[in-house]
């Protein structure tokens, strides 16, 4: 009924006009009904159209009616064949769109159901229309053809264009159907077109139904809410990547997830050269531990295709990771008793320690830094060392370098047997191979012998003179390191002596000894050996000569040093009766010459007291010599025999 009230105004406009000859009729036929060649031929000759209705002159509405019949008769007739042979023979105008076959556009056009838009979908309440071809729609700037297929749009635009002055449109809804889900929104308009970003929704196949939302005013003011819709069909499909290492340095495994059908990834080095390549949604260690210490790149791209072929905008992302290992070195300057023991790392920011172990394994000593403390080496007993320097880089990873040495040092000793006079003078070395040496000093410093080996020999120490002495004995080890030791010791041998005045009828008897602090003693004995007097002192009493009878006489003082060494100096005399006579003038005198007043020192046998001492005495003449002058002197001593013997014997009854 709203089309033939439309067609009663319009046909009393024609003929007003007509008849008022204002405009050319078939010019008004063809302005009014312009509107309607995007529509099906249907929508216009199935109208019911009564002349009786019009209020006019019948001849004039007979023609007018007649006229209009043919003409939209003829122009549906030629909107028909026009738009089939469009879908017919349209070219392809954009490559990601799929132009369906011209009869399954005219199903879906004629049938909305069948395109999957019941007619019985509601907007607002409003029952639609039809399903129209009149909506002027673009995708990215492309046209689109409304029940075509497009692949990737990022946006649709457009409008609905009226299809006759009366329709006018207020607003736009936009509903997506996948099979996922279905969701309506409404577009943004802007000047009377609709603006639609789909860059946002999920990958997936949709149908999108645009409908305009109207009305249609028949000028009687009543407003007829309206809605026309079209569909459409798109693939949205993007792709993305990612990579993520799981550790900045030395990572074990990458992310290298995707959206998209595939991914290729690739790393590359600082030079920009590729070192590994593959897909897939992880690089695991199995490639990573491969790769030498460095920085690298890794590039991982997802492409994509659509249902229709469409290539999708690849994505590429990268991502950086660093490998480094920590490498810690150990050096010993000396693998004997070293100077220098340090250590290196080669992460800046890693940490370094260090560790000294005996030969049984445990730790003696430890610390940080790179380099052992002087202290502690010097510190250490002799033995073998390992030393060991840790780097552990700031991700944990430790690298450890060991190094060993030994310990050893050259320590002699020195033994002197006796402080005094000693009879063995030892030296010993702490390692095999060391050089032994060995020197003598007197008390001013002055080397007085010297040699090699653990021990001076013995007539070397027997031949030193009497004096203060320091011995050492110097070790030398392989490594030219030394250590000395000394002793001391002193050498003295007793020297006694004995002085007569005069040997024949003496006054004086003395003896003399070396050492102050030695024993000194004196024993007088006749010619057949036996002692007839003795003492200590280094005087013989005078009572003890006057008491001596004529004879032959042998002195002897023996010096007893305090280590028990003796010296004995021995002198013989003569007692004579000659002091009874009358004197005897010098020149005549019987006493040899040669032992008149003379000192004897006696041997040193270095033994103790109660051996058999060497003497050491002037000789008197042997048998068989020519010395008339002692041979007178002996007749005279002969003839004073008896009275020596009495005066012994007489004084022996005074002393009875």
């Amino acid at each position: 009924m709203k089309k033939r009230k439309f067609l009663k105004l319009f046909v009393v406009t024609v003929c007003l006009n007509y008849s008022a000859q204002i405009l050319p009729f078939h010019s008004i036929v063809a302005e009014a009904t312009s509107g309607y060649e995007d529509n099906m031929a249907g929508d216009i000759i199935e109208q019911d159209i009564s002349i009786a209705e019009i209020p006019v002159e019948a001849s004039v509405a007979e023609e007018a009616i007649e006229v209009l019949v043919a003409e939209e008769a003829a122009v549906a007739e030629s909107v028909v064949v026009e738009e089939e042979a469009a879908f017919v023979e349209a070219p392809v105008e954009n490559e990601v769109q799929n132009i369906v076959e011209a009869e399954q556009f005219e199903a879906a056009e004629l049938a909305p159901v069948e395109a999957g838009i019941s007619p019985a979908d509601e907007v607002s309440g409003i029952t639609p229309t039809a399903v129209v071809n009149n909506f002027d729609i673009s995708s990215d700037g492309n046209e689109m053809i409304p029940g075509q297929w497009y692949d990737l749009p990022t946006y649709i635009s457009g409008k609905y264009l009226a299809d006759n002055i009366l329709n006018f449109v207020e607003s736009y809804e936009v509903t997506l159907t996948s099979s996922a889900s279905s969701v309506t929104v409404v577009p943004t308009v802007i000047d009377g077109s609709f603006y639609l970003d789909v860059s946002g929704f999920s990958d997936g196949e949709y149908t999108v139904q645009i409908n305009a939302i109207g009305y249609t005013d028949w000028g009687d003011g009543e407003l007829d809410p309206q809605y026309w819709t079209t569909p459409i069909k798109i693939e949205l499909k993007s792709t993305d990547a990612a990579v993520i290492p799981d550790a900045t340095y030395n990572p074990n495994s990458i992310d290298t997830s995707f959206q998209g059908d595939d991914n290729n990834w690739v790393i590359k080095n600082e030079a920009g050269e590729v070192v590994a390549q593959g897909s897939g949604e992880v690089i695991d260690d199995s490639i990573l531990s491969t790769l030498g210490e460095g920085n690298y790149t890794v590039e991982n791209t997802a492409t994509a295709t659509t249902k229709k072929g469409s290539e999708v905008p690849p994505t590429t992302v990268t991502g950086t990771f660093t490998i480094r290992h920590p490498e810690s070195t150990t050096t010993v300057d000396k693998p004997i008793n070293p100077d220098s023991i340090t250590g290196t790392q080669k992460i800046t920011d890693s940490v370094l320690t260090w560790e000294i172990k005996d030969s049984s394994g445990t730790v003696v000593a430890s610390g940080t830094g790179n380099e052992v403390p002087q202290s502690i080496i010097d510190g250490l007993e002799d033995g073998d060392y390992t030393v060991k320097f840790t780097e552990t880089s700031p991700e944990g990873e430790p690298h450890a370098t060991e190094g060993s040495f030994t310990i050893r040092y050259p320590e002699t000793t020195t033994t002197v047997d006796k402080p005094v006079n000693p009879d063995s003078i030892t030296g010993t070395q702490k390692i095999p191979g060391s050089e032994l040496t060995w020197e003598i000093k007197d008390s001013e410093g002055r080397v007085v012998k010297s040699g090699t080996g653990s021990e001076v020999p013995q007539d070397i120490i027997n031949a030193l003179e009497n004096g203060e002495y320091i011995v050492e004995f110097t070790e030398i080890s392989p490594e030219g390191e030394t250590h000395t030791t000394n002793g001391s010791f002193t050498v003295r041998h007793p020297e006694a002596t004995v002085s007569i005045d005069k040997t024949e009828n003496p006054d004086s008897i003395t003896g003399g000894q070396k050492i102050p602090d030695s024993e000194l003693t004196w024993v007088i004995k006749d010619k057949d050996g036996t002692i007839i007097a003795e003492g200590a002192g280094n005087t013989v009493p005078q009572d003890v000569i006057s008491g001596l009878t004529p004879g032959n006489y042998t002195v002897e003082f023996t010096e007893i040093s305090p280590e028990g060494e003796s010296s004995v100096a021995i002198q013989e005399f003569v007692i004579t009766e000659a002091v009874l006579a009358d004197p005897v003038d010098p020149a005549e005198s019987t006493t040899p010459a040669e032992l008149a007043g003379t000192t004897v020192t006696g041997t040193n046998n270095a033994k103790p007291v109660g051996s058999n001492p060497t003497t050491g005495k002037k000789t008197l003449p042997q048998t068989g010599e020519s010395n008339p002058t002692w041979l007178a002197s002996f007749g005279a001593m002969l003839g004073l025999t008896g009275l020596a013997g009495f005066v012994r014997r007489r004084k022996d009854g005074e002393n009875s």
